[in-house]
Formats: structure tokens, sequence, C-alpha cells
């Protein structure tokens, strides 16, 4: 009897211990993601900027200058910053059948092209997942932890990497419409439905291919890299668009979700609803 008792004191200071363990590492990273966001939003560029006109449209392609017209790009100064809150769900490998229910913040500085985003993945009691996602400048970064302490995934600036990450800022445009007249992003028209973006910054460039319906943007792809090991190859990566609805400025989608062609068929891995969307 004693040696169960004994056995259960240890077992019940072990969960303790990793109850402790999980709850400080939380903290811990809680405040490094505080710091990169803070260290981020300081560095953004607030210039004084004209108004937007007609004739700042006049040499996109017809598609473009529409979609920029029906969101309200013209009339008002363009946004420097962007902060957006979601709420969704996700699948992290392609062989998990239920949806994870995630939550995340994002910061974009329009000045140059870049973004802090942060995610609470509601995986077990305990096992709970935070993730960073980082392109800041020439620099990118991804980080993915379990319970806070164990990283899954923890990428640090690579060529791959960072064209990824510039991807995924030129593929999220519908957010931050008025980011398409910047001078690191180019068109060039397609079709009365379609035109094609190229991104051109930190001595990188990437493109994406942009559809209208109805003058707004329903669905971008990208030739995108999902991982960044030495044979990765470029797949086709698809972001669809709506439920378009007026936030501050500009008519946005407030739903999204997204989509890798793999060789074994389509994955959507993360579908969610823009919750809150503010600009400055």
């Amino acid at each position: 009897m004693k040696l169960i008792q004994i056995s259960g004191g240890i077992v019940a200071i072990l969960i303790v211990g990793l109850i402790v363990a999980v709850f400080i590492a939380r903290v811990m990273f809680n405040r490094t993601i505080h710091h990169v966001q803070e260290n981020f939003n300081n560095r953004i560029q607030k210039n004084e900027t004209d108004v937007v006109t007609k004739g700042d449209l006049s040499h996109l392609p017809q598609p473009v200058a529409d979609w920029l017209n029906e969101v309200g790009v013209v009339g008002v100064k363009p946004a420097q910053s962007v902060t957006l809150t979601q709420h969704g769900e996700m699948k992290l490998t392609v062989e998990q059948d239920q949806w994870i229910d995630a939550r995340a913040s994002q910061i974009i500085r329009l000045d140059s092209p870049g973004y802090v985003w942060e995610a609470d993945i509601q995986t077990p009691p305990l096992v709970g997942t935070r993730g960073l996602d980082v392109l800041d400048g020439d620099k990118a970064s991804m980080t993915i932890k379990v319970a806070s302490m164990v990283p899954v995934a923890n990428e640090t600036t690579s060529k791959k990497l960072i064209q990824s990450s510039m991807h995924r800022f030129l593929m999220e445009l519908p957010w931050y419409p008025s980011a398409s007249i910047n001078d690191y992003i180019s068109w060039k028209a397609i079709d009365e439905y379609s035109a094609q973006a190229t991104l051109s910054a930190h001595n990188e460039q990437v493109t994406a291919t942009f559809f209208f319906d109805h003058s707004v943007v329903k669905r971008v792809e990208a030739f995108r890299y999902k991982e960044t090991t030495a044979e990765a190859e470029p797949i086709l990566c698809t972001g669809e668009f709506d439920h378009y609805e007026e936030k501050g400025t500009y008519l946005v989608p407030t739903k999204a979700k997204i989509t890798w062609d793999l060789p074994e068929g389509p994955f959507t891995w993360y579908q969610f609803e823009n919750t809150d969307v503010s600009y400055n």
C-alpha cells in the first residue's frame, strides 16, 4: 500500500511539474512574440501620403483598376499598416482527419513588404501549439512549438523561406488593396478576368495570378515553396476569398481558405475568418 501511495505521489509531482513547465514555456514564448511584434511595429515608417486618385490607377490592367475602384482605394490615403484578427481551423498534416481550432493575429507593414503572424492552435490540453511566422526586411522565420516548448518547425532565413513568405504577402493583397499601387508591385494584364502581379523586394521576385469576379478578387494562385528542404520544388498554392464586407477603410474579404496542390490531391490546410481588420 505504501509503495502505491509513493508511486501515486511521484506521478502527481511529475504532472504538476509538467503543468508548471508548460506554463513557464508559454509565458516565455508569449514574451518573445510580444517583443517581435513591438520591434516590428516600431519600425513601420508612417510617411505623409496623398489621396489616391483614379489617375494613379491608369497604368494598371483593367480588372485591377476596377477592383481598386470597387473596394474603396480611390479617394482616401493609402494604408501604411494593417492589423488582422483571425478565427479559423487548421489541418497541420494531410493525414489529419479533424480540424483544429485556431486563433491568430497579424501585423502587416506596407512601406516595405513584411508581416508578423502569431497563432494559438487549440490542440489537446497541455499540448497547445503556438506559431510565429515573420517576414521582416530580408529576413524570414517560421517557428511552431508544441506546448510552447517542443519545436516542430524552427526555420530561419533561407532563399526558399523568404520567397514563400513574399508569396504570402503578395497573395494577401485583398486585405490591403492600396499596396497594389506601391512601387514594389508591378502588374501584367492576362485577360479581362485576371492579371499577374510581381512583388520585387529584398533582392527577390515572386509572382502570383489574381482572378476577379464582379470587380473583386475571388482567387489568387502562385507556385510557392511549401517546404524549404534542398530538394523542395514550388507547388501550386491557392487562396480563395469570399464574404466581402466594409472593414474601416476598404471593402475586403472576411473569409478565406488556403490550399496546396499536392501530388495526392488538393490539401486545404487553413480556412478562417478575419473577425477584425484595422488600418493605420
